[in-house]
Formats: structure tokens, C-alpha cells, sequence
């Protein structure tokens, strides 16, 4: 069963509006959603002041929110930007100064908070207008997959600015954060990566039960990089499958954006190309002729993040045969298990493809 905290009260969902089985299933556990405004607040409307002192920007960058989009997250991502660098760029941007060229300010996205900052404010309305909708589409969409996490309270954090449209944090359990800057100003595709995000907080939920594969849930950068690679894959891949654009009928800008990026990623030859690019970079990893940002930038970012959709490919063929329940049990198991259901699906079925190549295949049967 799947709850609702939203601001200050709680909406009770009925299991209803899930599908028959997984609505019968008495062992689905509790989770609650929080959501939380202090921080797209805050940014916005620091930035409609004529100047900020430094205790203001301390006052900002005490706020949970403000503190994890602008630093923790950049600093993922860029790691020579800093929070100092958020300082400057901020106070340049309220005095109205221009940026210097190459400037670590692009990185905060001020500048494009700032051309959409009404689009922002009437999203936070209409989102805080709409929180038991909202809980109720997270519910419809998710419920089906839903892996055994244990009793969970989430906290989605809404945000404005920073270098992702989403994001959790391996060390902040159970929290998500949606950029608000790059939702085109639709509603649908903020609720449509909320539920993208609380996912991956589902998926960390589940394999943190699991004394063994708790790195994978909050120190994947401790894994081995052919390992790490395999996660990543299952947790985005996963994710993107349970929350398809392509089959959404929802309309706005942002999903519109998002449908057109999975119709491209899941024809046919593309995703052959995406499939041998994923052996040939977990061959690159394993014998240490590139490095993690390498492999992770080819595979998991820019308009088509090719590994997304190889990770969507496999849990379309396991859903088709297997069950939904099966996404949701592979995150209590190796990362490898997710690949060697695959590869056991297309040895059987003919019409499950692309296939990985020998070597790959070697690699996963060899691995625990």
C-alpha cells in the first residue's frame, strides 16, 4: 500500500487504482511521499533581490534543499566547483553582473532559473493544488513494479538550478530532488520524473535489506567499474522502463520532448548500436583503458543516453515474460542476475534481441 504524505497532511490512496495482483498482494509495503518546496522557494525568490550579504547566502546554503542541488550535486558531477563557486554566482547574479566567459557559474543555472522563474511559480502552485492527483498517478505508475522495500517515507524535494533535471544522493536516503528549471513548464514531466526518482529511492530501499548489496545502494563509486557499470544500467534501465514516456499519453512540452527520445533510442538499429556500445565499453572498463566519467558520459548522458535503453530492453523482455513482480525482485540480487535473465530470455526466445556479445556474456556468467 502506498501513501501519500503531501505538505502538512496525509491522503490515504486506495489500492484500487492498482492493478488486481499487486493490489492483492498483502506484503506490498507501506511507503508515504513528503513533498517539499523550501528550496526552489528560496532560490527563486533570492534571486528577485537587488543584493545578498554573505548571511544570506549562508541562510540559503543551510537549507537542505539549496545545499544538496548546488553543491553536493555539481560538486557529483564538476568536481572542481564548490560551494564558494555558488556563492559568487548567485551574488554576481542578483547585483545584475555579467558573468565572466568560462565562468563555474554556468554550472547553477541561475541564468535559466531566472528566464523561467513564472513558469516555476505556477508549477509550485499547481503542483501543491494538485499533491493527491500527483500521489495518485505515482501510485498507478509505480505500483505494479513496486520492489519489497519495507516500510518507506520519501521526501521529494523540489528544487530550481543545478546541474540535473533529477537526482537522489547516495548519502541522503530516501530523498529525491526535481529541478523545476528544466520542466518545460509541464506538469506532466515534473510528475513523471518524480516517479522516475522515487523509484531509484525504492530500488535503494530494497537492496539495503540486503547486508551484501547495500554498497550498491549507497556507495556504487566503491564498486569495481565493470560492476558499476552493470548497477548503473539496472537502476536507470529499470527506471526508464517503469516510467515510459512512449507509453504515457500525457501531453506538454517536456513529455513530448521525452516521447520523441524514446522512439528514437528504441528503434530497432539503434539500439543494436547501443547494445554493442555497451560491450564495448564494459570491455574498456575491465581491462582499464577508460575511466568511470568516460564510460558514464557515453552511456548515461546527453539527449540519447544510449545505456538507459539497453537497461529498458531487458526489462521490457523480462516484464513480457517473466512478470512485472521480476523488476521488482532484481534489486534484491546482483546487478549480474539482471543480465543473465536477459541473456537467458533471447537463448530461448528468438524474438528477444539485440544480444550481447560472447565476451559479455562470459564476463556476467563469471561474476557472483
Amino acid at each position: 500500500m502506498i501513501s501519500f504524505r503531501t505538505g502538512t497532511w496525509a491522503l490515504a490512496l486506495l489500492t484500487a487504482t492498482l492493478s488486481d495482483s499487486c493490489a492483492m498482494r498483502s506484503s506490498a509495503p507501506p511507503m508515504s511521499l513528503r513533498m517539499d518546496y523550501t528550496g526552489v522557494e528560496a532560490i527563486t525568490h533570492a534571486m528577485v533581490r537587488e543584493s545578498l550579504t554573505d548571511a544570506d547566502v549562508d541562510s540559503l546554503l543551510r537549507i537542505h534543499a539549496v545545499r544538496a542541488t548546488m553543491v553536493d550535486n555539481v560538486h557529483q558531477y564538476i568536481p572542481g566547483v564548490s560551494a564558494a563557486d555558488f556563492r559568487s554566482a548567485i551574488t554576481d547574479y542578483v547585483r545584475r553582473t555579467e558573468m565572466a566567459r568560462g565562468s563555474k557559474a554556468i554550472y547553477f543555472q541561475l541564468a535559466e532559473t531566472g528566464k523561467v522563474r513564472q513558469q516555476i511559480d505556477t508549477l509550485v502552485h499547481a503542483i501543491r493544488a494538485s499533491e493527491g492527483e500527483v500521489g495518485r498517478r505515482l501510485v498507478a505508475e509505480l505500483g505494479p513494479y513496486q520492489p519489497d522495500t519495507g516500510p518507506l517515507v520519501v521526501t521529494a524535494y523540489f528544487v530550481a538550478g543545478g546541474v540535473s533535471m533529477g537526482f537522489v544522493l547516495d548519502d541522503t536516503p530516501n530523498a529525491f530532488y526535481v529541478n523545476l528549471t528544466r520542466a518545460d513548464g509541464d506538469i506532466n514531466s515534473v510528475i513523471a520524473n518524480m516517479a522516475h526518482e522515487t523509484y531509484h529511492v525504492m530500488q535503494k530501499a530494497a537492496a539495503r535489506q540486503v547486508p551484501a548489496l547495500a554498497v550498491i545502494a549507497d556507495a556504487p563509486a566503491k564498486l569495481p567499474l565493470p560492476e558499476r557499470l552493470l548497477a548503473t544500467t539496472l537502476t536507470e534501465g529499470t527506471a526508464n522502463y517503469v516510467v515510459d514516456a512512449s507509453r504515457s499519453s500525457a501531453a506538454g512540452p517536456g513529455m513530448d520532448k521525452a516521447r520523441a527520445q524514446y522512439y528514437r533510442n528504441l528503434a530497432p538499429a539503434e539500439l543494436v548500436k547501443s547494445f554493442a556500445l555497451f560491450d564495448s565499453v564494459l570491455g574498456e572498463l575491465r581491462d582499464g583503458s577508460t575511466s568511470w566519467e568516460n564510460a558514464y558520459g557515453r552511456g548515461f548522458t546527453g539527449d540519447d543516453p544510449r545505456f538507459y535503453f539497453v537497461g529498458y530492453q531487458m526489462a521490457r523482455a523480462i516484464d513480457r515474460y517473466c512478470g512485472a513482480q521480476c523488476i521488482g525482485a532484481l534489486f534484491k540480487r546482483p546487478p549480474a542476475e539482471f543480465l543473465r535473465q536477459y541473456i537467458a530470455l533471447y537463448r530461448e526466445h528468438t524474438d528477444v534481441v539485440p544480444r550481447f556479445s560472447p565476451r559479455t556474456e562470459a564476463f556476467v556468467a563469471s561474476l557472483p
